[in-house]
């Protein structure tokens, strides 16, 4: 991650060179909000040497400036204020203003709206539905979103990763998203570029106002004595009034895929143990909640683009 290199209060406006051909061709979007900082991530055509943010609220405008070499931007910044407004700068090149929210500002608004989708691969349609369903929950304004994964139909294609980032520019921009890790990522290096999250990225949580999110992997060890399971006892002991997990196969459904019981059997002990609220997870490409069970409830969102159940649609995983 880009080191803080230079923050300072702007009077006047800034005069740059010429762009010289330089595109954004990723982004800008921010990632990791939490209550004292942001992080803004972007990818330009072209390496370049002089990245600036500058953001602002309505009485204050500040920059940072990062003289890292290359095409991959990741910076984070530290505003004095919760809420406002950003646009990023690489040798001239300038993007449009986008908003940003730090977790602090849910406080000041005494409520916050996350918005949560999965399952958006849509190569099989050529991204028609996810077009669509992006589009509109774009309209929500939402303060953060989580995508509970497969969010590509083969992650280890970077054409597919350009696409669907072109199609959730009006979300990202200016929503927070948190990504939960999926099948279809294939665990591939470029999520690892895309996201900027917590801990090691496969497993994290993050607050939010009066909420605590635990996002896990279960791709990976996950039983008694795994590593993630020893990380998800002690995480789940926060002290926040609601907890939320969200992980990518459903341990609870009614159709599609089969609920993985193994899974189940591991988790949902430590779930009750801790009084989580709700679960939240994907896999199956429709919508479903259950009534309480256990004091938990359970929620199956995977309708962001993928196939719908019991299509003949026929995948096509390359551009």
């Amino acid at each position: 991650m880009a080191m803080l290199m230079v923050a300072m209060l702007v009077a006047s406006s800034f005069t740059f060179f010429s762009s010289n051909g330089i595109e954004f061709v990723v982004g800008p979007y921010t990632q990791n909000a939490k209550n004292d900082s942001i992080t803004i991530l972007w990818e330009t055509n072209v390496a370049t040497s002089n990245n600036i943010i500058i953001y602002k609220n309505d009485s204050v405008k500040l920059y940072i400036n990062d003289s890292n070499y290359g095409k991959h931007h990741e910076i984070t910044i530290y505003p004095p204020f919760n809420h406002g407004y950003y646009k990023v700068i690489s040798d001239g090149k300038e993007s449009r203003w986008f908003e940003f929210k730090l977790a602090s500002y849910c406080f000041l608004k005494k409520n916050f709206k996350c918005l949560i989708l999965g399952d958006s691969r849509g190569a099989w349609d050529n991204w028609r539905n996810a077009s669509l369903i992006t589009r509109e929950a774009s309209k929500e304004n939402a303060d953060i979103a989580i995508h509970g994964g497969d969010m590509v139909g083969d992650g280890r294609q970077d054409c597919q990763w350009n696409e669907w980032l072109d199609l959730m520019k009006p979300v990202m921009q200016n929503t927070t998203l948190f990504a939960v890790m999926g099948n279809h990522e294939k665990n591939a290096s470029r999520f690892y570029e895309i996201f900027s999250l917590p801990n090691n990225e496969m497993w994290y949580s993050f607050d939010y106002g009066i909420c605590h999110f635990t996002i896990l992997d279960n791709y990976v060890p996950w039983n008694s004595g795994s590593s993630q399971y020893k990380w998800l006892e002690n995480d789940l002991k926060a002290k926040k009034p609601f907890k939320i997990v969200c992980f990518h196969e459903p341990i609870y459904c009614s159709g599609g895929h089969s609920p993985r019981k193994d899974v189940r059997e591991a988790w949902e002990p430590l779930f009750i143990k801790n009084n989580v609220t709700l679960v939240i997870q994907s896999h199956n490409h429709y919508y479903e909640r259950s009534k309480p069970i256990n004091g938990i409830t359970y929620i199956v969102t995977g309708g962001a683009g993928a196939p719908p159940l019991r299509s003949n649609a026929i995948e096509h995983n390359k551009c």
